[in-house]
C-alpha cells in the first residue's frame, strides 16, 4: 500500500512539473508592424453574392462612387474574431486598419469620421457586418482606437468612400489624401447616379424584384454583369443628376429597410 502511495505521489509531482514548464496564459497574436491595412486577399467572387442574416436580405455591390457617404452607428470587434477568416478570405487582424460593411465592395477604402469628437481614420473593407440594427460599419480595434471609441463601444460616424488606391497605409487621414479626396468629390457631385438595391443570380428573381419596385418607382432597370463566378443581374433604381439627390433617396429607402448603395452610371 505504501509503495502504491509513493508511486502515486511521483506521478502527481511529475504532472505538476510538466504543467509548470508548459505555456501559461498564451498572448494573443499581435504582429510587430500591425498598423497598416493588411494584405488584400485574392478576389473572392462569393463576396458579391446576396446573403441573408436574421431574415434580412443583403445585396453586396461590385462598385460604388467615390464620395458616397453614409451616416449611422459604428461599432468595433476584436476577440474572439481575431485570427478568424473574414468574408473575403483574409485572416482577421484587429491590429490592422480594416472594417466590415454589409454591402460595400471588398478592398474599397473609406474615411470614418467620428461625429462625437471630430476624429477620423481610414480603413479598408474586408468583411461583412455589422448586423445589429442601426449600425453601418464594424471597425477593427486599431481603427476604433484611432477615433477614440474603444471604451464607448459605439459612436455616431459618417463614412466616405475614397476609392481603391491610397498612398500612405497608416490609418491616418493624410493632408495630401484629403485634398485628393475633395478634388475627386467635386468631380462626382454632378453626373448620372442610381441606387443599386439588389444583385441576383437568377434573371427571373431580378425581374420580379424590379417589378415590385416599379409600383412606387418609375425608373427601375435590371443590368446583367459578368463576374468570375457567373452572371449577376443588378437591380438599379432612379436617375439622379446630383450625388446629393441620390444620397437623399438612399437614406429614405434605408429608413424603409431597403439596403442600397449609390453608384455612378
Amino acid at each position: 500500500m505504501r509503495r502504491t502511495l509513493s508511486l502515486l505521489a511521483i506521478v502527481i509531482l511529475s504532472l505538476l512539473v510538466l504543467s509548470a514548464c508548459g505555456p501559461r496564459d498564451p498572448r494573443p497574436y499581435s504582429p510587430a508592424r500591425g498598423k497598416d491595412f493588411g494584405v488584400p486577399a485574392p478576389h473572392a467572387p462569393g463576396t458579391l453574392r446576396p446573403y441573408t442574416i436574421d431574415g434580412q436580405r443583403y445585396y453586396p455591390v461590385e462598385s460604388v462612387s467615390t464620395g458616397f457617404r453614409e451616416r449611422g452607428i459604428a461599432s468595433w470587434y476584436g476577440h474572439p474574431f481575431h485570427g478568424r477568416k473574414t468574408s473575403n478570405g483574409e485572416t482577421y487582424d484587429m491590429y490592422k486598419f480594416t472594417a466590415a460593411h454589409k454591402t460595400l465592395p471588398m478592398n474599397v477604402y473609406v474615411q470614418v469620421n467620428n461625429l462625437d469628437n471630430g476624429k477620423s481614420t481610414i480603413v479598408r473593407i474586408n468583411d461583412r457586418g455589422p448586423f445589429a440594427p442601426g449600425r453601418i460599419i464594424d471597425l477593427s480595434k486599431s481603427a476604433a482606437d484611432r477615433i477614440d471609441m474603444v471604451n464607448s463601444g459605439i459612436a455616431q460616424v459618417e463614412i466616405i468612400v475614397l476609392g481603391y488606391n491610397l498612398r500612405q497605409p497608416t490609418g491616418r487621414v493624410a493632408r495630401s489624401q484629403s485634398s485628393d479626396f475633395y478634388r475627386s468629390r467635386e468631380m462626382v457631385e454632378r453626373g448620372n447616379f442610381s441606387l443599386q438595391v439588389g444583385a441576383f443570380r437568377s434573371h427571373d428573381s431580378a425581374q420580379a424584384y424590379a417589378e415590385e419596385l416599379r409600383q412606387q418607382h418609375p425608373h427601375v432597370q435590371v443590368i446583367p454583369h459578368s463576374t468570375p463566378d457567373g452572371t449577376m443581374y443588378r437591380v438599379r433604381l432612379g436617375r439622379f443628376t446630383s450625388l446629393e439627390t441620390a444620397e437623399l433617396e438612399s437614406q429614405r429607402l434605408q429608413r424603409r429597410g431597403v439596403e442600397n448603395v449609390v453608384v455612378a452610371q
